[in-house]
Order: structure tokens, then C-alpha cells, then sequence
């Protein structure tokens, strides 16, 4: 018979002693077979003591600083087979990180005690210490050790942080205005100067609250031009500008323009944890405010976080909205005292209008105008002076007189200029001297060049070239009027000229130009007026400026020669211009026809005084030119052969007009 192979299984019992079990048999028999052993060997030991810990990391440890310790957390602490018992575990803590059993004492190291070789499992409290400073406290251990038992640890990450919800705030407290004649010297008190704003240093931002313990401690800061600032210089207009804390200056800024800045450095202004400090801004400001600067411009100031810099060792900054001072506040404010001139008195031809236009403003002691001011100013003169005393209505603080005539001609004359209730001023010197008075057709223009194209060392390519000749000598003091807006541009019979063009007037400064001699300037707008032949000897002013200038068109022009008349200027656009008590001397058209009421700058008619001393060549709508005979002639034979057109050449462009007949550049008898 046989038996199949059958598994037998074999193990040690269970509650056996610790020990060796070998060379013990296991024996087989039965069947009439040989009884077959099988020997074993085996041990029962005793388990390892060992410590267990859950979790193993413990992560989220925080507080503001200040304010610790932090919120506790906690693991368990249970053991197994540990020799010794009975004994303690000791449980040691971290630099940064402590200990409890109780979650209410905690220290740096204790004590859990087992009875017998297992440890329940005993609930261990950690923290991080109070007092510690701002910064991440990572990877510390909390080492738990005894029993026999490898130690176990539990790694702890926490940090202490500091806020960033402090700010700045505007407080308000403007001056609603600052005198001009507010001129204090530093260092300024609570009492000189004026104050200008106030702003608050917000520890917590505008609740007043963070999660440190810190003060917010501010240690630079620029203040720079808000919306709708007015004052264009700040260097210009401010003499100082200073930081209080109360009555206590604590500060003296530093003023730039370009960009408008005013800057405080070196400071530690502290606003202790969860409190503001209010801080205020006084200033004074230049005698005289700047150019630029006016009656009436305000100051806005404004502080952005960009440019706050508050100490790492205090709170931090918030992105917080720019603080800015309220707008229409901190105006400057001038009261006229007194009268001064700003175009003095020149000296004039007799019986010609004073040019440049003397003008006499109204200013406070620092010489700062008076723009509120409307007042009637008075010129007397210590000449004989035509309608003496002219008056004028003062326009934003400035009086202007565009008439003033002397008929009597002497040396080191005066005007003198008074106003109700301000105190008057006298002018610098001047002289009347035996100008030329030209009667219709002294005058005559002999070659026009539009846009010199760069020729012959123009300033720009877009000056225009006028050349004429005078039939009587041109004396120191003359005045003469050129224009190149049209006569009757609108309403035919109005008498009227257009005016958004232009108005020079020349006038002679010293020496006398002969009869015959050709005259050649160079103008455009009101920038540029180079007299080029015979000499340099003439002063240019605009009496109709404002409405617009002398810019001669590139294709049909009409210019106008007259003296001794006043421009009124009248409605701007509105081509009602009037010019009253002058001589109208001569005209010139480049295009085919005078005309009236066509209302454009290419277009004028012929005043009826001119209808026998004007030029229409119509040979060109450019550049034209009087290249006739040149040999020596009466005035009426002049003016015939000018009124010839086979007498003028037409030209398009500069080159070609300075090639041809007379070099009006050089100098021409």
C-alpha cells in the first residue's frame, strides 16, 4: 500500500519561555514502517522596548511678534516592552520650541513616568516660546528618550511675523489760502509759516490693530505733486518746508522740481502698536514766487507707499492708497501794494505811438502780481505827453499802453504810474527824438520771398523775406507798421481788417537811413526778426498780439505798410480789426485780383488811400520781385515804374529769387 504526500506542519507553542527549543523530535510512526524523526530547533525571545510618537511633525506654530507664545499643538507618546519599569521617559524641547503634559505649565524638558514595561499612550503639549524674534523657526526637534528605547523625535516649523497693515492717512487741516508775503526763514516754529497739511502714521493701518507687538516707525518719505497742483516750480516758490509733532519741528525737507519733490530723510518717528501719530507740515514761501509760479496757483501734495520707508524693526508697510491733500486748498494768494513797470519806456520818434507797449503791473513788496487786480493805472510823463493822464484798465494786474505819444522832442524824460491805493513808480529815462512821419507812398516794397527754403543762412526753412525802399531818411525813434492781414476779409465797405494774422512794428534805434536805401528783414511769427540790410539797428514788438502772427501764406499774400495809427485788435477771428489816426502808405498782392469779403488769409482789398500807391504784379502767386530799371529817378517816376508789371519777376522758389535782378542782401541805394 501506499501513502501520498502529506504536508505536516510544524510551530513552537505558544507561552513559552524565553529560551532555546532545539534537538526536540517530532516523530512519525505507524503502517509497520520504521518510526522517522524530525528534529527542531527554535527560540523564544524577548521584543525590543520601543517608543512610538503620532504624528511624527507638528507644523503651523505661529504668533505676531510680541505677542507669543504661540497657540499650542500636541502628539502622543506611547511605549512598549521597556526595561526598567518601573521609570520615566524624559522628554526634552527644542531652543525655540517647549513642553507640557497639561497644556498649562510648560518648560523646556520634563518627565512621564511607566509602571511597567508598556507606556500607555500620554498626550505631549508644544508650543513656541514667547519673546522670540521675527523669523521661521524650522526643522527643531522634540526629543522623547527612555526605557531602553530608541529615541524618537517630533520635528516642529512655526514663525514669528511681523505686520504689514501700517499706512499713511491724510488728516486734512489745509490752509485755505497762503499769502504771498509769508517769507519766514528756517528753522520755523509753531507759530511762522503756514501750516499746509496734515497726515497720520497708522500703526495696524485704519483699524488700529495688527497681530504684532510693535510700533510702526517712519524713517523717510517725499512728498510729490498731486492732482491737480497748480504751482508749476516748487524750488521757485517755497523758501522752506518743515515737519512738526505738535509744536515740536522735527524736520526740514528738501525741495526739487522736475519732478515737484519735497523730501524728509534720517527721521524715527514712532507711532507705538495699535495707535497713529498725526505729524504736520508748515511752510513758507520765497519773496517773489517764480515765473512760472501765479496768483491764484495751489499747492497739492501727496504721499504714495512707494515712497514711505518705515523701519524693519518696527510694523510693516500696507500698499495703501496715495494720502493727497484736499485740492483748491493752499492757494497762493498776492495783494497788490504797490505799481512797477515791465516793459519800460523806450525812446520813440516824435509824434510816434511808444513801441514796445509800456506796461506797468500791480505787485505786493515782493514784486509778485496782483492778477485779481482791475484797477485804473494813471501815466503821466515828464514830456508833453498826448492825453496826459492816459489811464488804462489793469488786465490780471497788468495795465497796457499801446498809444503813448510825446510831441515834443527832449532828452531823459520819465513816466510816472499811480493807482488808488498803491504806491506809484517811476520809469527809467527815455528820449523823444525827430522821428520820420511818411505820408502815403514814402514807402514802397520791392521783393517778397516766401519760406527761404534754407537759403543764404536762413534760422529756419519757413522765414519770409520783405525787402523796401524808403523815399524819405528813416530817423532814429521811427516806427513803422507791417501786416499781412487782409483789408475788408469780411463785409466789403467795413473798413475793417482780418485778424489772426499778424502785426509787426519796427522801430529805428540809432542813426539815420538815407532816402533810397533798400531795406531787407527777415521775420516769421513772433520768434524770429533778423534784419539783414543796411544794419541790425531796429527793436520789433507786436502791437495786435494775441489773435495771431506774421506768417506769410506760400501762395497769394497781400502785405500792408502804415504808420502812426492804433491796432484794435477787437473780436478774436471775428476779421473786425480797426486801425485809427495813421497814414496808410503802400500795399502788395501776389495774387491776380484785390478782393474783399472773401475770409481767407489769401485774399484783402485796396484801401481807397492806396488805390494809386499799391502793386499788383500778377505775374506770380510766390516769390516776386522788382527787377526793372534802377537808375536814379523822382519819387512819382519810382512809383510808375513799380506800378509797371513788366518791371517784377516771379519766382517759386529762394534760390531762384535771390539769383535774380538785385541782391537785396547786400547793400542797395
Amino acid at each position: 500500500a501506499t501513502l501520498a504526500a502529506t504536508p505536516i506542519y510544524v510551530r513552537l507553542k505558544s507561552g513559552l519561555s524565553a529560551g532555546t527549543y532545539n534537538s526536540e523530535i517530532v516523530s512519525n510512526a505507524g503502517g509497520g514502517a520504521t518510526t522517522a524523526d524530525v528534529t527542531c530547533n527554535g527560540n523564544v525571545t524577548i521584543p525590543p522596548p520601543t517608543l512610538v510618537v503620532s504624528p511624527t511633525a507638528l507644523s503651523g506654530f505661529t504668533y505676531g511678534f510680541g505677542n507669543g507664545p504661540s497657540t499650542s499643538q500636541s502628539y502622543t507618546l506611547s511605549g512598549s516592552n521597556l526595561t526598567g519599569a518601573p521609570g520615566t521617559i524624559t522628554i526634552t524641547g527644542s531652543t525655540n520650541y517647549e513642553i507640557s503634559t497639561d497644556n498649562v505649565t510648560f518648560n523646556s524638558s520634563l518627565t512621564v513616568p511607566y509602571g511597567s514595561a508598556t507606556l500607555t499612550a500620554t498626550t505631549v503639549y508644544v508650543r513656541l516660546k514667547v519673546g522670540l524674534s521675527s523669523g521661521t523657526y524650522n526643522g527643531e526637534t522634540i526629543s522623547n528618550a527612555g526605557g531602553g528605547a530608541t529615541t524618537v523625535n517630533v520635528t516642529c516649523n512655526g514663525i514669528v511675523t511681523i505686520s504689514a497693515t501700517s499706512d499713511i492717512s491724510s488728516a486734512g487741516a489745509e490752509s485755505a489760502t497762503i499769502s504771498s508775503l509769508i517769507n519766514d526763514a528756517s528753522l520755523l516754529t509753531s507759530s511762522t509759516g503756514v501750516q499746509v497739511w496734515q497726515f497720520k502714521v497708522r500703526d495696524g493701518g485704519a483699524t488700529l490693530s495688527d497681530a504684532d507687538n510693535l510700533p510702526t516707525i517712519l524713517t523717510a518719505f517725499t512728498i510729490s505733486q498731486a492732482p491737480g497742483n497748480s504751482v508749476t516750480n516748487w524750488s521757485a516758490a517755497i523758501r522752506t518746508i518743515e515737519l512738526f509733532d505738535g509744536t515740536t519741528n522735527i524736520g526740514v525737507g528738501t525741495v526739487t522740481t522736475s519732478p515737484n519733490q519735497i523730501s524728509f530723510s534720517g527721521l524715527s518717528l514712532s507711532s507705538p502698536d495699535n495707535t497713529e501719530k498725526t505729524y504736520s507740515l508748515r511752510l513758507s514761501l520765497n519773496c517773489g514766487i517764480g515765473s512760472t509760479n501765479n496768483d491764484g496757483d495751489d499747492f497739492g501734495f501727496q504721499i504714495s507707499t512707494g515712497n514711505v520707508t518705515f523701519a524693519a524693526s518696527g510694523s510693516g508697510k500696507f500698499a495703501f492708497t496715495a494720502a493727497i491733500s484736499a485740492n483748491g486748498s493752499n492757494v497762493i494768494t498776492v495783494v497788490a501794494t504797490q505799481l512797477s513797470f515791465l516793459q519800460q519806456p523806450v525812446s520813440t520818434g516824435q509824434n510816434q505811438a511808444m513801441a514796445p507797449s509800456v506796461t506797468v503791473k500791480a505787485t505786493d513788496a515782493c514784486g509778485n502780481k496782483d492778477l485779481g487786480f482791475t484797477g485804473t493805472v494813471s501815466i503821466t510823463s515828464t514830456g508833453t505827453l498826448t492825453g496826459t493822464p492816459v489811464t488804462a484798465s489793469a488786465v490780471a494786474g497788468l495795465a497796457t499802453y499801446s498809444s503813448l505819444t510825446h510831441t515834443v522832442t527832449g532828452t531823459g524824460f520819465t513816466l510816472s504810474a499811480s493807482a488808488t491805493g498803491l504806491t506809484g513808480i517811476t520809469s527809467t529815462a527815455f528820449d523823444i527824438t525827430s522821428s520820420t512821419v511818411f505820408g502815403v507812398g514814402d514807402i514802397a516794397i520791392v521783393g517778397m520771398c516766401v519760406n527761404m527754403d534754407g537759403c543764404s543762412g536762413c534760422i529756419t526753412v519757413s522765414e519770409d523775406e520783405i525787402s523796401y525802399v524808403s523815399f524819405e531818411d528813416i530817423a532814429p525813434g521811427t516806427s513803422i507798421d507791417i501786416t499781412d492781414n487782409g483789408f475788408e476779409r469780411v463785409n466789403c465797405g467795413s473798413n475793417t481788417w482780418g485778424n489772426t494774422e499778424g502785426v509787426i512794428r519796427i522801430t529805428r534805434n540809432t542813426s539815420t537811413i538815407l532816402k533810397g536805401t533798400i531795406i531787407t528783414l527777415r521775420v516769421l511769427d513772433q520768434s524770429i526778426f533778423n534784419p539783414v540790410q543796411p544794419d541790425a539797428n531796429w527793436t520789433v514788438s507786436y502791437p495786435n498780439s494775441g489773435y495771431g502772427t506774421f506768417n506769410m501764406n506760400a501762395t497769394d499774400e497781400q502785405i500792408y505798410i502804415m504808420q502812426g495809427g492804433t491796432w484794435n485788435k477787437n473780436t478774436s477771428a471775428g476779421h473786425d480789426a480797426t486801425y485809427v489816426g495813421g497814414t496808410l502808405m503802400f500795399g502788395i498782392n501776389t495774387f491776380n485780383a484785390w478782393t474783399c469779403n472773401n475770409n481767407l488769409t489769401t485774399r484783402g482789398d485796396i484801401p481807397l488811400s492806396l488805390k494809386c500807391f499799391s502793386i499788383l504784379p500778377g505775374i506770380a502767386t510766390k516769390n516776386i520781385k522788382y527787377t526793372g530799371p534802377t537808375t536814379a529817378a523822382s519819387q512819382k517816376d519810382w512809383i510808375d515804374r513799380l506800378n509797371n508789371t513788366t518791371n517784377w519777376t516771379g519766382t517759386a522758389t529762394c534760390a531762384a529769387y535771390l539769383a535774380g535782378g538785385l541782391d537785396y542782401e547786400a547793400p542797395q541805394t
